[in-house]
């Protein structure tokens, strides 16, 4: 910067800053927020990643990947969904590069990653990283999930961009593919089980259903896909499918006392329910006074 710019700087930091922005939609788009940013001459969304999948989960976790904020600006959308795709581009280059060893390493590791942010509570961080892990599993050469090439990207979670990755994954998990090789499916079944607990926790109800069948379609007696398959079938209000499953899963094991208080919750609230529906139905048919 040269002296004239760093005198007009000083003068323009001294003077009294404007007022602020009164909605989102009179806030002044800004190209970048730092002169690190990738939208620098000679930068090319071909280059290689610099840091592993794994390393980049752990910064979203932490915040550690977020873009400066500047006070009365928001990020251009179309500068956010380019570094979007630059990631997913990225992140396709170092899969479809990996020997299966390789992506078997990348899985496990996005897996361990995942389990911290779910301690921490970090649910939606580590559905970024359950939903990693299984793409790299997955046969042949797959699209990066849109969900893992905007957190990774972005380094947030809760931008409407991410929201809108969200509400994919679902029909990324049903239709997902995978390599018939034994040893993975015990990771596979993991991930998708791990993935369930976060949806729960997020309330992501068809999410969590698409999870846990993808293990039953593997193992129809899994008692933790049951389990979690029916919590997100009462989460939905299915309570009668809820049930079904419930008593699916007492038939392979009476004991599971998890299991009858579930079932036990599931029935009081299909009581209430149809008592609520009884008593709605009562009162319509009693005459009113202007009748008698």
């Amino acid at each position: 910067m040269s002296a004239d710019e760093q005198a007009s700087s000083s003068t323009a930091l001294s003077a009294e800053p404007p007022p602020k922005p009164s909605s989102v939609s009179s806030v002044t788009h800004m190209n970048s927020y730092s002169a690190d940013d990738k939208h620098l001459p000679g930068w090319s969304p071909s280059e290689s990643l610099t840091e592993s999948p794994c390393s980049l989960l752990h910064k979203l976790g932490e915040g550690e990947l977020q873009h400066k904020s500047v006070e009365g600006f928001v990020r251009n959308p179309k500068l956010v969904k380019e570094d979007i795709l630059a990631q997913k581009k990225q992140l396709e280059l170092l899969r479809n590069g990996l020997d299966p060893a390789g992506l078997l390493t990348n899985a496990e590791e996005l897996k361990a990653e995942a389990n911290k942010h779910f301690g921490l509570q970090r649910w939606r961080t580590a559905l970024v990283g359950y939903l990693g892990g299984l793409w790299f599993l997955r046969r042949g050469a797959p699209p990066c999930p849109q969900l893992v090439a905007c957190g990774l990207a972005m380094g947030q979670s809760d931008s409407d961009e991410f929201k809108r990755a969200m509400a994919t994954v679902a029909d990324v998990v049903r239709s997902a593919e995978y390599v018939e090789v034994e040893e993975q499916v015990a990771l596979r079944n993991s991930l998708h089980l791990n993935m369930a607990a976060a949806a729960l926790k997020l309330e992501e109800w068809p999410l969590a259903k698409a999870a846990c069948e993808s293990v039953l379609a593997v193992d129809a007696t899994h008692p933790k896909a049951l389990f979690r398959l029916a919590k997100a079938h009462e989460g939905e209000g299915e309570l009668g499918r809820a049930i079904t499953v419930v008593n699916s899963l007492l038939k392979l094991n009476a004991q599971n006392s998890e299991a009858r208080k579930l079932l036990d919750g599931l029935r009081k609230q299909q009581a209430e329910r149809k008592g609520a529906f009884k008593g709605m139905f009562e009162e319509r048919e009693e005459p009113g006074e202007a009748s008698k």
